[in-house]
Parts: structure tokens; C-alpha cells; sequence
């Protein structure tokens, strides 16, 4: 079968190759799913790169989402059939590939108001945001919340949430020309940080002098400038580095007393118990099944298309979830 691997840490288009492995065969206990999606997410992306918390043994297959199609069932399971739609849930490694063998617990089955292409990319950006929205933060109705990167996959999330949940996202975009997407979206307000001074856009649009929680993907200058811009006793979580710098700290946290803490998505299943994450993805699976939460798809690209799978997925000014389809089946 066709993979995505990479047997040396490094950019993504220098290290990325498509290569044929053995196809897995399930145990008893497993089910082989053939996979027709895959997203592309960042912190993929770094795992390639090596920079991420999770150094995968090389050679390595990348990819930890994905949607499909059962092929085969181990003579154990029961709860799955072939030719039941099925999504990956987050914590899968190695999806970049054709097919993969998974234990049950570790698959949902695709609601029907779902393309694959959307489930793929369903899971990791929509938990986080219902995480660090309801129970990091804990938002309550009509309460605002900084939220950098606006215009991606998990801002629009976000967004989505928010429009169910009743929390107000105001959103950072790194260019002007992405506000009226965003406030057609459902944004409070859009800070271009090109641009805008973020203190005094929030309190233009809130009415807030300092911002009191943020929720941070970016880090670098962008971050460092909200810190400035605290509340008293504001709480700022960095769940992203996507500028690949630092956050600088001065000696106005010591007055502000704020709090700054990361968030990891894989910390949390490892706190939680098995009962809480169930409950958790029951109500979010309800949200799609109804169509409050809709995944949004920038572009697809063919397993075979590494370049350009990679280009895309590092260009800025997407309109949602780079996905990796593929390959097409023969007509039977």
C-alpha cells in the first residue's frame, strides 16, 4: 500500500516521500479501515519537522486523522462491519497511508451529514475548541474571548461553537482583508494585527479595558503584544506556535498577575477519565450530526501530490482544512 513517510526529521517537502509498505493484516480484536481523507494538521506538520512534544520512532508514517471506510473485521469485533463509514479519533498515528488497523474504541462512525473529507478533519480542531472553550475557560453567554489565527480550521471552529454556545469571539487575522469573513462568520470583532493596536480594538469592541482570556495559536510577536494588553488576573492559553517564536514576558505580568499556561491535546485524554471524554464526544458528535458544527475544506490533494499537499498546507490565507484524498479505487 501507498504511504507518507519520512525516515529523517526536517521541512516537510524535503523529507516526505511516498512509498509502498506492506498492507497490515487486523487481529482478532482489530479493524482494518481503508482510508479515503486525511487532514493535514500543524501540529503534523511539526511532527515532521521533529519540533512537536511526541518524537514518533523513524521511519515514521505521518498523520493522525482520517476517515474511511471498514474493509475487514477481526473475529472478536462486533460493533463494526465492512463497509461502515468510520473516522479515526485523535490519537491514531501513522493515517498518511491507504489503509490502518485499529481496535474499535479508537473509531466513531462517520455521521451521515458528513463528507469524508469533513470527518477527517472533524475531530482534533472542533475537541480542542470545545475544551478550551467550555471547560478551560469555562465561557458563559455573551462572554468574550480573544482568539488568535481566526481564519483557521480551529478559529472557524471556534466561531461555530461560539454561535451554538453563546460565548462572543473576538478574532486576530494577520491581514485586514480577512475581517468581513470572519464577522460574517459570526465574530464579535476582528483584529488585524497588521494593522490594528489590539488594546485599543478590544476595548473598541468590547467595551473591556484589558483582555481577561485568551486563547493563543501563534506565540511570537502577536502573543507577546495580547500579554501586554492583560486584564488583572487574565488567564492566556498557548495551544499553537504557528510563528515559530517565542513569547516574550516582561515585568508587567508580576502587576497583572495574570496566568499563562499551555494546553496539549494529548495531556488532556491522559487527566480525563474514559467516562468524561465519551460524554464529551457524544455532545460534539451531536453537534455535527445536526449541523451546528460544519467542517469547512480548503483543497484536497491525492496521496501521490506530497508537494503539493505540503505547499498548500504552509501557505497562509487558507479557507479551512487541507485534506488528503485518496487513492481512487478501481471501478468494480
Amino acid at each position: 500500500m501507498k504511504a507518507i513517510r519520512f525516515h529523517q526529521f526536517g521541512a516537510p517537502a524535503q523529507v516526505l516521500t511516498v512509498e509502498d509498505i506492506p498492507q497490515p493484516e487486523p487481529a482478532a480484536d482489530e479493524v482494518l479501515v481503508r482510508l479515503t481523507a486525511r487532514s493535514v494538521n500543524p501540529s503534523d506538520l511539526y511532527t515532521v519537522m521533529g519540533t512537536y512534544g511526541i518524537r514518533p520512532k523513524l521511519p515514521a508514517t505521518a498523520g493522525n486523522e482520517g476517515a474511511g471506510v471498514v474493509e475487514r473485521v477481526g473475529a472478536d469485533v462486533t460493533n463494526f462491519k465492512p463497509g461502515d463509514r468510520v473516522t479515526v479519533l485523535p490519537g491514531a498515528t501513522g493515517t498518511w497511508c491507504e489503509y490502518v488497523t485499529l481496535k474499535p474504541a479508537a473509531l466513531l462512525p462517520t455521521p451521515p451529514s458528513l463528507s469524508d473529507e469533513q470527518a477527517a478533519c472533524a475531530w482534533v480542531n472542533y475537541l480542542t475548541a470545545w475544551i478550551l472553550a467550555l471547560e478551560e475557560l469555562d465561557l458563559q453567554a455573551d462572554e468574550p474571548v480573544l482568539v488568535t489565527a481566526g481564519a483557521s480550521h480551529l478559529g472557524r471552529a471556534m466561531l461555530q461553537l461560539a454561535q451554538h454556545s453563546g460565548f462572543k469571539v473576538v478574532a486576530t487575522v494577520r491581514r485586514a482583508e480577512q475581517r468581513q469573513e470572519l464577522l460574517d462568520a459570526g465574530a464579535l470583532g476582528v483584529i488585524a494585527t497588521d494593522s490594528d493596536d489590539i488594546a485599543k480594538a478590544w476595548h473598541a469592541i468590547t467595551g473591556r479595558k484589558g483582555i481577561h482570556k485568551v486563547i493563543d495559536a501563534v506565540g511570537g510577536a502577536t502573543g507577546s503584544a495580547i500579554l501586554e494588553a492583560l486584564a488583572p488576573r487574565a488567564t492566556f492559553i498557548l495551544y499553537g506556535l504557528m510563528s515559530q517564536q517565542p513569547l516574550q514576558i516582561g515585568g508587567q505580568l508580576i502587576f497583572s498577575e495574570a496566568v499563562i499556561r499551555g494546553f496539549w491535546l494529548v495531556r488532556w485524554f491522559q487527566q480525563r477519565t474514559p467516562e468524561h471524554v465519551a460524554s464529551v464526544f457524544g455532545q460534539i458528535g451531536q453537534l455535527f450530526a445536526n449541523g451546528t458544527l460544519n467542517p469547512v475544506i480548503d483543497s484536497t490533494f491525492d496521496l501521490d501530490d506530497v508537494s503539493g499537499m505540503v505547499e498548500r498546507s504552509l501557505a497562509p490565507g487558507r479557507q479551512g482544512k487541507v485534506i488528503i484524498t485518496g487513492p481512487q479505487q478501481p471501478a468494480s
